[in-house]
């Protein structure tokens, strides 16, 4: 009995911590941090305080997002969902053989046979075809221990939620672009390479143009 009434708690618990995330949602949450990790705002292991999250991160965030409100619960869940699509991707990059990166769908490309031969190994992994990834580039900063270059950065000033945007390159990204670093367990991006970043809302004021 007592343990069936655990095991209920446990249920309401996680349903009460689910919330709908939109990839606009997610996309946002995830240029936040980076910009926070741009402006040192981590402790000594590279990690973001609770108090900065909740006091900079989620307030931001939950300004453009009306219907579901993020709690600190939810940016823990949605950190452990980064962090699964941060090995996901890392792992297709290391058989990236026949692969390429598109930067304006922001998907993997390949044709039939590769797909099929990766996917015959990685079962688990068929939620990388097709479907619009978050940026890989700010994944390695946020989960995988990447270092940021500081060019792509959006404000986190809490009296600031415009955020910067960016125009995406028109071209295809070669995964074999990306060269692999076993030391660090990391992938170095090609110096032409710049993460594409789409705005979170129509309707967002284009930002200030500033002199190169």
């Amino acid at each position: 009995m007592g343990d069936s009434q655990e095991n209920n708690k446990g249920k309401s618990r996680d349903k009460d911590n689910y919330v709908s995330w939109t990839m606009e949602d997610t996309n946002e949450l995830l240029h936040l941090l980076v910009d926070a990790m741009n402006r040192g705002l981590c402790d000594a292991n590279g990690s973001l305080s609770k108090h900065n999250v909740e006091r900079i991160i989620l307030p931001q965030l939950n300004a453009k997002t009306n219907k579901f409100p993020k709690t600190y619960s939810h940016y823990l869940s949605r950190m452990k969902w980064f962090r699964n699509q941060y090995n996901m991707m890392s792992t297709l990059m290391r058989n990236n053989s026949g692969f390429g990166w598109d930067p304006i769908g922001k998907t993997f490309t390949a044709h039939e046979d590769v797909w099929k031969d990766y996917l015959k190994s990685h079962p688990s992994h068929s939620k990388l075809r097709g479907k619009s990834m978050v940026d890989y580039e700010y994944l390695k900063i946020v989960v995988g221990g990447g270092v940021s270059s500081g060019n792509n950065s959006i404000s986190v000033d809490p009296d600031d939620t415009d955020a910067t945007t960016f125009e995406p390159e028109n071209r295809t990204v070669g995964i074999e672009e990306f060269s692999y670093d076993p030391n660090s367990d990391t992938f170095i991006t090609p110096n032409n390479y710049e993460p594409a970043y789409q705005p979170p809302s129509p309707n967002q004021p284009s930002p200030p143009s500033h002199p190169l």
